[in-house]
Order: structure tokens, then C-alpha cells, then sequence
């Protein structure tokens, strides 16, 4: 009997400490090449490992210790393609087709991730059919509607169905903490109006999602369903959408004020936003109101050096000055007239895309009396004759040396971090477009003509 005991008590422990795998297959296999495997730790990722695909397969060894939760398989970084697994102390494997996860991937190894994936699969096509019949109810005609909302009713309470087998069958595994948080409120009969159906939304929105779960903040799933919140507001009026966003950034921002790092990273992520949408309205808001009021050991003042250096140049903003001279004269952009728009290009003779965009932009501009460009050649010391021969094929722009490239004040002025970088402004200096490309520009100025 002691024999027997002593070999069970040695199996367990060498289940307990030994290593894991976490191996996919892509298939097709594609043309990607490896994968890199990161820690999910809130809105941080720790880097573990890397991988080579080698005929769409790869795996990684995990190491010892490793400890449980949500970990992330980049692929495809250019285009934020990933997939996400718990880790449970088992072996993960699984199969996808890597251009179609939401309809491909399948575990063939791993209780947790098998659990979590038919959760998931059975639950958003419930709940896909639930939305269709509250959609189809706002369009029914009166013939319609009471067909409608008896279907919805037996859906309603299947989707519940499903939802509960799950919540009783995941408990006591990991997958239980998200299988709850991903639960979502709806309404038990059919709304009339897609105003109540929003506002019924938001009023539940936050009754399944635990912030004091270490486990589910370890996870970015808390961080993802507090942004959609805040973007769940809708406004054809960019006043009132402003409104209604600070109202919910002030509703969220209550809520989680208990954890002090979901609190910092939130604002931060919703800076970002919209630093990227140029709003400089709830930019400023969430400066003032959010971020400067953190503890001062958390602020990160070179983070809020960027956004008022984004701010500076965010549609609508005046365009910071510049300046040259043209012989001995002194000229300034805000001094310049005569045009309606202007073109400001930040370009450089050593950059491929800009010689590639930069003629097209001088074929589309050259007589079009309206609009001026000024091309600013952010060059070393050592491109600057090839710059100067370049630019006599454009004598119609406004060609300024900007030397030093990056380091040129005048890049440093509107946030300059590659080229071609484009602003169009209005004939008052006033910044009203960033096109991303030179066929952005074409599209802006075509669309106004």
C-alpha cells in the first residue's frame, strides 16, 4: 500500500512541475514566418518567446513556473492579427486558418481553451440572432412586430440557457472568470425604439464585469469592454457626442476609481484615441480632469509632452510657424496670401515613398492657382546636393531646407516621426486635413472642386 502511494504521489508531482507546450497549425499555412508569444499583464505585454513557422506549423516549450491566464500568439504585427489562449497548466494545440480566426480556430488540445472557444462559439451566434430580431422589430411594420417579439422572447431565454450551462460547467476553471465577464445584459422582451435599447444597454453594461478580479485584469478583456463602452455614445452632433462621452468617461472613471492601475491605464488608452481622432476637446478634458490629478509618481510627463505637441497640431489648430528666407528675405508661412489652401509636405530625398509621391503631387498641383505648396526637404548635411537637385524640377513649390531631418525644429513642431507627412491648410493658416498619402491629398482637393 505504501508502494503504491509513494508512485501515485511521484506521477503527481511530475504532472504539477513539468513543462507545457503551446503548438499551432496554420492552415493554409500562408506566408507567415514566426510567431511571438507574449504575457498578457493588463494593458502590458510581457515578451516570453519567439518561433519559426516551418510549413505552418510551430510550437513553443513553456518554461517552468510559467503561471496561469491569458497569453497572446502575434503573427502578423503590421495588421494586429493574434490569438489569445488560457494557460492552465495543461498543453495547448489548436488549428486555424490565419485570415479567418472568428470562424476557424479549434483546439484539439486543451480542456480550458476547448471550453472557452464553444462557449464563445455557441454564445455570439445566440446572441447574433437575438440582435437580428430587435433590429428587424425597429424596421417591422404592425403585422410584423408581435411574430417578432415572440421569437425573441424563445431566444432570449435559450441564450440564457446557454449561458448558464456554461457558467455551471466551467466552474472551477479558469475559463469560468471570463466565460462570466463576457456575459452580456439583455433586454427579456423586445424594445420599441433603438433608444431604449441603447440606454437599457448602458444601464446594464458593467453588472458582470468584476474589477476586483486579479485574474480578469490580468487579461486586457476589462480594459476592451470599458472602451466600448465609452464608444457605445452616438451623436450626428459632434457637440452633443462630446457631451455624452464625458458623461460615460465620468461614469466609467467612478466605477473603476478603486483600482488605481486600471484607473491610469484607462486614461491613458482613451488619450490615445483620441490623440489619433485629433479631439482635442476631450483630450484637454481628460488632461485636466483625469490625468494631471493622478499621484504625481505615476504621471508620465514625457506622455503628456507628446499629446500637447499632438495637440498643437490637430485639425483645427493653428499651423505652427515657419519661416525661410528666399535670398535675403525673411518669408513666413503666416504671412503668405493669395492662395485658398496650402500644402505643407515634410519630405526627404533619401526617402523612397517620398519620391515616388512627390511627383504626383507636383503633376496635380502645378496649375492650380488656389493652392500652395511647401515642401519641406528634411535632409542631412550629406543629402542636401541631392535634395538641391531634386527640387529644381519644382519650381513652383515653396522649397525650404530642413536640416538636421529629425531633429529640424521645424519637424520637431508638427510631431514630424516619417516621411511624406502631409497638412493641408486653409487660406487663415488654420490645419483642416492630414492626409495619410498623396492620393489623400488628391481625394480631399477633388472632393472640393
Amino acid at each position: 500500500m505504501r508502494l503504491k502511494i509513494f508512485v501515485i504521489f511521484i506521477l503527481s508531482s511530475f504532472s504539477t512541475f513539468s513543462q507545457h507546450t503551446i503548438s499551432g497549425t496554420f492552415n493554409p499555412p500562408e506566408d507567415f514566418e514566426w510567431v511571438i508569444l507574449y504575457q498578457l499583464d493588463g494593458m502590458s505585454q510581457k515578451y516570453l518567446d519567439n518561433a519559426n513557422i516551418e510549413s505552418g506549423k510551430f510550437s513553443f516549450m513553456l518554461p517552468k513556473g510559467t503561471s496561469v491566464g491569458m497569453y497572446r500568439l502575434f503573427y502578423d504585427l503590421q495588421n494586429q492579427l493574434y490569438i489569445d489562449v488560457l494557460y492552465n497548466k495543461e498543453d495547448i494545440a489548436f488549428t486555424v486558418n490565419p485570415q479567418q480566426l472568428d470562424n476557424t480556430l479549434e483546439f484539439t488540445v486543451s480542456k480550458e481553451n476547448q471550453l472557452f472557444q464553444d462557449y464563445k462559439n455557441k454564445i455570439y451566434e445566440q446572441q447574433y440572432k437575438l440582435d437580428s430580431l430587435q433590429l428587424s422589430y425597429f424596421k417591422a411594420d404592425d403585422n410584423q412586430k408581435q411574430a417578432l417579439a415572440t421569437a425573441y422572447i424563445a431566444n432570449y431565454k435559450l441564450l440564457n440557457t446557454i449561458q448558464n450551462s456554461f457558467n455551471i460547467a466551467s466552474e472551477k476553471t479558469l475559463a469560468h472568470t471570463f466565460i462570466k465577464a463576457l456575459a452580456r445584459y439583455n433586454a427579456p422582451e423586445i424594445l420599441d425604439n433603438p433608444q431604449n435599447y441603447l440606454e437599457e444597454l448602458k444601464n446594464h453594461y458593467f453588472e458582470n464585469l468584476d474589477i476586483s478580479d486579479t485574474l480578469l485584469l490580468k487579461s486586457d478583456l476589462a480594459y476592451q469592454r470599458i472602451m466600448n463602452y465609452i464608444f457605445l455614445q452616438t451623436s450626428d452632433d459632434p457637440k452633443v457626442l462630446a457631451r455624452t462621452q464625458k458623461e460615460a468617461i465620468g461614469k466609467v472613471m467612478e466605477k473603476i476609481k478603486p483600482n488605481a492601475e486600471l484607473y491610469k491605464d484607462v486614461i491613458e488608452g482613451l488619450l490615445q484615441v483620441f490623440s489619433q481622432q485629433d479631439h482635442t476637446e476631450l483630450i484637454r478634458f481628460l488632461l485636466n480632469e483625469y490625468y494631471t490629478k493622478l499621484p504625481e509618481t505615476t504621471i508620465d510627463k514625457e506622455f503628456i509632452s507628446e499629446l500637447e505637441a499632438q495637440l498643437k497640431i490637430a485639425v483645427g489648430s493653428p499651423a505652427p510657424p515657419i519661416s525661410w528666407r528666399e535670398n535675403t528675405t525673411k518669408k513666413r508661412l503666416a504671412e503668405l496670401s493669395g492662395a485658398e489652401y496650402y500644402i505643407i509636405v515634410f519630405w526627404s530625398s533619401t526617402c523612397g515613398h517620398c519620391l515616388k509621391e512627390i511627383p504626383i503631387l507636383a503633376n496635380f498641383e502645378k496649375d492650380d492657382k488656389n493652392t500652395q505648396v511647401l515642401a519641406i526637404g528634411l535632409e542631412e548635411e550629406q543629402s542636401k546636393a541631392n535634395w538641391e537637385s531634386i527640387i529644381a524640377n519644382y519650381p513652383f513649390f515653396i522649397n525650404i531646407y530642413g536640416k538636421g531631418k529629425w531633429k529640424n525644429p521645424f519637424a520637431r513642431a508638427y510631431a514630424i516621426h516619417e516621411t511624406p507627412t502631409y497638412f493641408i491648410l486653409d487660406k487663415d493658416k488654420n490645419i483642416i486635413a492630414k492626409p495619410n498619402t498623396v492620393e489623400d491629398v488628391m481625394a480631399f482637393f477633388n472632393r472640393i472642386k
